[in-house]
């Protein structure tokens, strides 16, 4: 149970699960510390908020061990972009828009698993209306397999909407 919320954590905060749980992992979040904070009726993005400055700790030593790395760079961004929706106090209830589009590309450089790492292109783009952004996420036929679109509910930060990335 404990593994499994720190899953959903990193997918609310849209980081890679291997990355987030290690960098619990070295700060001594224990997969049991997890558990309890999910049976005690936390939410994932309640969890995300109190964890937050663990999970930066964690990461800067991952980052002091193996160097800078594109993975630690992307979950940086993203936990720093998280951690100033949390400060304006524009959590993603208070928000206009229901979704947000992102455009990614594969790193050809670094893999895990043996599937490459997704990087981030450009800003995001929020609105309300999802058939719009379908429309402008659906890529051009040659740009299939070399960028993926993802339309995200900002509520509860599922994809709605991916393009294939074969």
């Amino acid at each position: 149970m404990g593994r499994k919320f720190a899953n959903s954590i990193a997918s609310y905060l849209d980081i890679n699960a291997s990355l987030l749980s290690s960098a619990l992992l070295e700060v001594g979040i224990t997969w049991y510390q997890l558990k309890l904070m999910k049976k005690s009726g936390m939410t994932i993005r309640e969890a995300a908020e109190k964890l937050l400055p663990a999970i930066t700790s964690g990461i800067d030593v991952i980052e002091r061990k193996f160097g800078q790395q594109g993975l630690i760079v992307d979950a940086r961004k993203k936990l720093n972009d998280f951690e100033v929706l949390i400060s304006k106090g524009e959590m993603r209830e208070n928000t206009q828009n229901r979704y947000v589009l992102r455009f990614y590309v594969e790193d050809d450089f670094q893999r895990i698993r043996g599937k490459p790492v997704l990087t981030q292109l450009g800003d995001d783009i929020f609105g309300d209306d999802l058939q719009a952004l379908t429309l402008f996420a659906t890529p051009p036929f040659d740009f299939k397999g070399k960028r993926i679109c993802q339309i995200r509910e900002i509520e509860s930060n599922q994809i709605v909407f991916s393009t294939p990335n074969e």
